[in-house]
């Protein structure tokens, strides 16, 4: 399937040992992001999760699409340089994203996660300075550290079960559930990275607005399209705008919808309707419109017309023949 295959190239983005500024490296990228965004839009279609649903109530061979916004946030993050603040944006919002669907599904019960993941920002409340702050800081970073450490082993052991062939449902389920909270670990790890490189990008970006040199933005060139990401919705009323998960940042306008989904089918029915009225205009200038069907009832109607009046002459001869009352002999004395 096209998840599967997204796989696939997911894990030779991962493995690769070129250089990341390398065409061969950026086009898997792009196809790995086109194999997860056509996953998503399925997923959408067919509303496999809701927000009203349990962890538990979610079908062990669905628990990978849970995967598909921390999938493409790591791809987005390594896709390469050009426009590098959007690609590591997105990257931002799909790792928030599949953390946000991981907590409301409950998917792990370790308490530590939640309170590793603010930690930091309460080292300025706790502690009393910028050294109580390193020391809490610190601190978290070491058991964030241990805790994907030891995810990575037991998605490791377990997937050696899984590619030897073992189907027991539930060694199946666990790597599933051990697959969503190893990259509930990547995507904590990923979006201070991803923190720390938006800042210094916004703080490039404005040097240049501001710096003396900065050159004049030209009138004639058009702006670039913004990126939009795209993931899995809760359900329906969740997505509010056409499938996104997250109302403030839409996957298309009314006028995209329309054109991608409505405009085609209008287009296509102009266009019978112009072929056919041509057809019709050049059938009636060249002679050539097809002669009315003969109602078969007419044919039925003569046919019995001719067997009446065969009717009709056979008396008409009898009558001749045979003359009234020759054929009563009642009442003669």
């Amino acid at each position: 399937g096209v998840f599967s295959r997204g796989m696939e190239l997911h894990e030779a983005v991962r493995s690769y040992e070129g250089r990341h500024d390398n065409a061969v490296y950026l086009e898997k990228i792009k196809a790995a992001m086109d194999c997860f965004i056509t996953a998503t839009h399925f997923v959408n279609s067919l509303e496999l999760f809701s927000r009203n649903e349990e962890l538990d109530e979610v079908q062990t061979h669905h628990l990978k699409y849970l995967l598909l916004p921390a999938l493409l946030s790591d791809l987005s993050y390594r896709s390469g340089l050009e426009d590098r603040l959007q690609k590591v944006g997105a990257a931002q919002i799909y790792a928030r994203d599949y953390l946000t669907r991981c907590k409301d599904y409950s998917v792990t019960d370790d308490e530590s996660q939640t309170r590793d993941s603010g930690a930091v920002a309460q080292a300025g409340i706790v502690g009393q300075g910028a050294q109580a702050q390193a020391v809490h800081d610190r601190q978290a970073r070491i058991e964030q550290y241990k805790r994907k450490r030891e995810a990575e082993e037991r998605l490791k052991a377990l997937k050696e079960k899984v590619d030897a062939g073992v189907e027991d449902e539930e060694v199946v389920r666990d790597y599933g559930m051990s697959l969503l909270r190893t990259w509930m670990c990547r995507c904590e790890d990923q979006l201070q990275t991803i923190s720390e490189e938006i800042k210094m990008l916004e703080h490039r970006e404005k040097l240049i607005r501001e710096g003396p040199s900065a050159p004049k933005p030209d009138k004639q060139e058009q702006p670039r399209k913004p990126f939009k990401p795209i993931v899995i919705t809760h359900d329906k009323i969740k997505a509010g705008v056409f499938g996104a998960g997250y109302p403030s940042l839409p996957t298309m306008t009314l006028e995209e919808f329309y054109d991608e989904e409505c405009k085609p089918v209008v287009q296509q029915y102009e266009e019978q309707q112009r072929a056919q009225h041509a057809q019709e205009q050049y059938r009636r200038t060249h002679g050539l419109d097809p002669p009315e069907p003969k109602d078969s009832s007419d044919d039925d109607d003569e046919q019995d017309d001719e067997e009446k009046l065969q009717k009709a002459r056979a008396k008409d001869d009898w009558k001749d023949d045979h003359r009234r009352g020759w054929g009563n002999r009642m009442n003669q004395g």
